[in-house]
């Protein structure tokens, strides 16, 4: 492995030093990597951020969860359109889905299931929970994000290779490449662990990033971190289907079912800022030929498969993924995602009402001709700004923490029935 530290993606963190209390960024191009990081592990602890320093993925651990699925459908264990029940029995009884919902519906976030996040044992559990939950749409006709569909992956894993989705991962993943400082869980004192930050009134206070959801929903992210010099070298190895630091080297998947990984799978509905489109666990650009996955909004991965390069941004406070997007499209000189907002004829009064998922809820009222939403999320009310007919741009919270998202409002009828925003689709109440 050819390994520099930094003297190029440096000042870009030091830039941002500024707007964060712990951060890395790792760039890999073709067998090279070169790694810059910045700040404190913990603000009540003497010690510098280094290329060991554990940070949590969040939501990248999926681009893991999706390559082992993938490679056992490589390898002939099971087919990517088997629908859910052929290897988790009793999941269409329960869903009343007639077995139509697959394996690929849930790789690519088609599944009609509702997003959870919060503590299950195993599969009979959430597979319950989501039967109460009613589904948001067919298989197959609208892109969700659901963190419940990961943690059914992960339990088809283990139900088709015999092996826990922590075991495949070490044996499959962590162990060949030596990733030492990858975890399922981080220590509660390990020294060199990044904690987790929230901003309050610009100040840094210690404040958890994701809730304890026990070890079922680790194949969504609920848990996994490691260093940056592991993360981008594990990333790296998923999108270019080796041992990256081995370009040479056997290949782990076949070349077929890692262009599939990277093809697009399901559309996002209207104008999108987060992603466009969707493959097997990557969201896909394919104008730009370039695939990523956001970590919460603390992590954030980017992609070049067909250059060979990949950037990958970890931190541990809520605006990192945007600033992990912005950088890296900075260094791959890639434009930078835009929806402008502009005047249109919309149809502001009709998408006025509430809007709910297990996770969010969004109340949409219109005043003096603007369109406003407040949530559970924050105590701020949000201004929507039109885009298009029922398309709309919001920022969500503000300052440090501000992620700009799209809002679409769907339905053929004359008021819509579902709320697409941030990558998710919430049901009119």
């Amino acid at each position: 492995m050819t390994t520099s530290h930094t003297l190029d993606l440096q000042p870009l963190l030091d830039a941002r030093r500024d707007e964060l209390v712990a951060a890395a960024l790792g760039r890999y191009e073709n067998g090279t990597f070169t790694y810059a990081t910045v700040g404190r592990p913990r603000l009540d602890a003497e010690g510098a951020v280094d290329v060991d320093t554990r940070f949590k993925w969040g939501s990248v651990t999926k681009l893991i969860t999706a390559f082992l699925v993938c490679q056992l459908a490589d390898e002939g264990r099971l087919r990517l359109d088997d629908p859910i029940d052929k290897h988790l029995p009793g999941f269409s009884a329960r869903i009343g889905d007639n077995g139509t919902t697959t394996i690929r519906h849930l790789l690519a976030h088609q599944a009609g299931l509702v997003d959870l996040f919060e503590r299950f044992d195993d599969a009979g559990q959430i597979i319950a929970r989501l039967a109460a939950e009613g589904s948001i749409a067919a298989p197959g006709t609208l892109f969700s994000y659901t963190n419940a569909g990961y943690a059914l992956l992960g339990a088809l894993i283990q139900q088709v290779s015999g092996r826990s989705w922590r075991d495949s991962v070490l044996n499959r993943i962590i162990d060949p490449l030596d990733a030492r400082t990858a975890v399922f869980v981080v220590a509660p004192d390990d020294a060199n662990t990044a904690s987790d930050y929230m901003f309050k009134d610009g100040v840094p206070t210690a404040a958890p990033l994701w809730p304890h959801t026990g070890p079922f929903l680790e194949a969504a992210g609920s848990s996994f971190a490691s260093g940056i010099r592991d993360a981008t070298h594990i990333i790296s190895s998923v999108m270019c289907g080796h041992d990256s630091a081995k370009p040479g080297g056997p290949a782990w998947i076949g070349a077929a079912m890692l262009a599939e990984m990277h093809s697009v799978q399901a559309r996002l509905p209207g104008p999108s800022v987060l992603a466009k489109s969707w493959g097997l666990g990557w969201s896909v650009d394919a104008e730009q030929g370039t695939v990523a996955h956001m970590g919460g909004t603390s992590a954030f991965a980017l992609g070049i498969p067909g250059q060979r390069r990949l950037g990958i941004f970890l931190s541990n406070t809520p605006n990192g993924a945007e600033i992990g997007r912005t950088e890296f499209r900075r260094i791959f000189n890639l434009p930078q995602p835009v929806t402008v907002p502009t005047a249109h004829d919309t149809d502001m009064h009709t998408v006025v009402g509430r809007y709910t998922s297990p996770l969010f809820a969004f109340e949409v009222q219109a005043e003096h001709g603007r369109l406003f939403a407040t949530s559970n999320l924050s105590p701020d009310r949000v201004e929507l700004q039109p885009t298009g007919r029922r398309s709309y741009l919001a920022r969500i919270s503000s300052g440090r923490e501000g992620i700009e998202t799209e809002v679409n409002f769907l339905g053929d009828g004359s008021a819509p029935t579902h709320m697409h925003i941030a990558l998710r689709a919430l049901r009119r109440a």
